[in-house]
């Protein structure tokens, strides 16, 4: 992937006087610009990374797992299967509930917070999947998707079945519906959330014509479609979804002001505590999002901003152009990981307003539509 150029910058000290502002425990303050990352010592090639509380969790070649309790600096292998598949994801629920996947056809758990992985033989690669808790999960298993070369504003795009799970992975249930008259034509899946035991949803796209939400509230027995807003003025085009805090939160971008000239992108985040009704959140301004993940959205190198509530709050990162657009985790609220073409991590610090955009920068290279590359 091309980097966006390193800036050099001046070092320089904010100092944020808090006096009249008692309702704040802490000033805000923008990261030091000379911070950057440093490359990870992972006893593997790194694919992703996630984190809770105060721990990273790396995943990548041999089916490996690695976790880092002191900002990224140093790394505990935690499971490993030389001439394994490449774990693609990693995720946990809580501090107990983990699961990560991939290529091997394996699905792996753990209900100890990472001491133990049981693995469960799926057969298919696991393209991506989200879990309510230890056991209840939705996944696309099988099939093909893109090859994941970083674009700005891409979601990963996948053909293959989605299929549920009421027992952490161990057995899996088809969805008949996706294969109805109304279903069958949206044959490319965006995303998928898992919110409780009943409720599920996916965004499934008909390429060229419309994308669309297909919910569940009867935990798979019955599902129905929800479509985005699209008329003559806006088009909604959610891109992610996740689960947080009992709501699904879809992130991505909508078309406003059509009836001008076309109109121009904006920044879209959406959430609902069923899948059906859905209420605008915070979109953080014009920044268009270059990719999310269940932590935050990408803005620009460097800065990230968490969108779950009614304000959003920044993030400023090490700025050299390492940042991935959706490869990244934030531990303890001081470290942050991130993997492009290596595993590095760093700095992390909240922010009032989003550290200002480097000045030097390469652009991502654009991959028209009918050469990107597949693979099963």
């Amino acid at each position: 992937m091309l980097k966006q150029g390193v800036v050099s910058v001046t070092a320089l000290i904010l100092v944020v006087l808090i006096s009249g502002c008692a309702r704040r425990k802490q000033p805000l303050v923008v990261a030091q610009p000379h911070a950057q990352w440093n490359r990870a010592s992972t006893p593997f090639r790194a694919a992703n990374v996630t984190a809770v509380e105060n721990t990273f969790w790396a995943c990548g070649a041999n089916e490996s797992i690695a976790s880092s309790s002191d900002g990224g600096k140093t790394w505990t292998l935690a499971h490993e299967n030389r001439g394994g598949g490449t774990l693609l994801n990693i995720l946990f629920v809580d501090s107990k509930a983990g699961h990560a996947s991939g290529k091997g056809g394996r699905l792996l758990s753990t209900v100890d917070g990472g001491t133990t992985w049981q693995s469960h033989n799926v057969g298919q690669p696991v393209w991506m999947f989200s879990f309510a808790d230890a056991n209840n999960g939705i996944a696309v298993i099988g099939g093909s998707r893109e090859i994941p070369i970083e674009q700005w504003g891409d979601s990963p795009l996948m053909q293959g079945p989605v299929k549920l799970t009421h027992d952490g992975g161990e057995h899996w249930e088809d969805i008949p519906a996706l294969d109805s008259d109304q279903l069958r034509p949206f044959n490319f899946v965006l995303g998928v959330a898992a919110l409780d035991a009943m409720h599920y949803l996916m965004i499934r796209q008909q390429p060229e014509v419309a994308d669309i939400f297909v919910v569940t509230s009867d935990g798979g027995r019955t599902w129905k479609v929800v479509s985005q807003r699209d008329d003559a003025t806006n088009r909604e085009l959610p891109a992610w979804v996740f689960a947080h805090g009992g709501e699904y939160w879809a992130f991505g971008m909508e078309l406003v002001h059509r009836e001008k000239a076309g109109g121009y992108g904006v920044p879209l985040t959406l959430h609902s505590r069923d899948g059906e009704a859905w209420t605008h959140g915070a979109n953080g301004g014009l920044h268009e999002y270059g990719g999310c993940n269940p932590q935050g959205c990408y803005l620009w190198d460097g800065t990230v901003e968490t969108l779950y509530g009614d304000k959003q709050q920044y993030w400023a990162f090490p700025q050299n152009g390492s940042l991935s657009f959706s490869r990244w985790a934030i531990a303890a609220g001081s470290y942050a990981c991130t993997v492009t073409s290596e595993l590095e991590c760093g700095s992390a610090t909240i922010t009032e307003q989003p550290q200002p955009r480097p000045q030097l920068i390469t652009p991502y290279a654009f991959v028209p539509p009918d050469l990107r590359r597949w693979e099963k």
